[in-house]
């Protein structure tokens, strides 16, 4: 893979001295070398932006290597460890006044992938009890939040640039993760054919909603409102139309230009600022 004329501009006219930096890529494939992978070739062209920056650039694959898995004795304590520092975070946000959080989700999502899945089991886990697993500790994480806190969770595939980690659609997941996930709501990947179709939203219980991220944030096409609204009454099929919302797909950020990314970011502010209006609009219109 080769720079584009874009990336080399970029490089050569930027102002800022890299060169006091150093970088080490990890590529987690499991392939072992000389083998080549998807990852491998993202990295190649990563590796030569930054090099053009001057930054000193090292990548191995761990999986050449005999790495033990961990330094604790067991899991457990290393998912208590990590509860507390989730707690801690949600209690700051708290004291400084946060009354709406969105935690992003992706394990819980690439549970649907039967790619993912089947890498799990190679390694000896059982794919249905991560998804247990991940649930309970998302709601230690949140369990103590300030009871004016409302949380949200995004559920993502992965979005820089429009990549992805996964596919397949909500229904090996759905079941549980609404029935048991303590949080408000659920912020929903829904603008390609990647995340499947609406029917389990079947599965959502009253008093929690969710949002159709059927608004793209990579695509800069601009959604029309009978468009929008048409895929609204789609999932109303399978979910009261008061326990659905609308959102965007993903986060506009995670398809930002940088010197650094590999793809020219097809959205400009303009894009961005059109379609969140035309989600005001089509909610408006919708519920009011």
């Amino acid at each position: 893979m080769t720079l584009t004329d874009k990336q080399i501009e970029l490089c050569e006219t930027g102002r800022r001295d890299f060169s006091d930096l150093s970088a080490l890529f990890l590529n987690c494939t499991l392939k072992r070398s000389p083998e080549m992978s998807h990852t491998e070739g993202l990295i190649r062209m990563s590796k030569g932006i930054m090099e053009k920056n001057s930054v000193r650039v090292e990548s191995l694959r761990p999986v050449d290597y005999d790495i033990a898995e961990g330094v604790y004795p067991d899991m457990t304590e290393w998912w208590d460890d990590l509860i507390g520092v989730y707690r801690e975070e949600v209690a700051a946000l708290g004291e400084a006044g946060c009354t709406l959080l969105q935690i992003d989700e992706v394990p819980l999502t690439l549970c649907c992938d039967e790619t993912n899945r089947a890498v799990a089991r190679e390694n000896g886990a059982d794919p249905d009890a991560l998804i247990d697993i991940y649930i309970d500790m998302v709601n230690r994480a949140v369990g103590e939040r300030p009871k004016d806190m409302r949380v949200l969770m995004h559920l993502c595939r992965g979005n820089m640039q429009g990549l992805w980690m996964g596919d397949g659609g909500y229904g090996p997941i759905a079941e549980k993760l609404f029935s048991r996930a303590e949080v408000d709501g659920f912020l929903m990947e829904y603008d390609t054919a990647r995340a499947g179709d609406f029917a389990p939203l079947k599965y959502m219980p009253k008093g929690k909603r969710a949002y159709l991220g059927i608004m793209s944030t990579k695509n800069p096409e601009i959604e029309s409102a009978d468009a929008l609204k048409r895929r609204i009454d789609e999932a109303s099929q399978y979910a009261d139309l008061e326990q659905l919302g609308i959102c965007p797909q993903c986060g506009f950020g995670s398809s930002a230009m940088s010197k650094f990314n590999v793809l020219e970011n097809p959205m400009t502010l303009d894009i961005e600022s059109a379609k969140l209006s035309r989600l005001v609009e089509v909610a408006e219109d919708v519920w009011g």
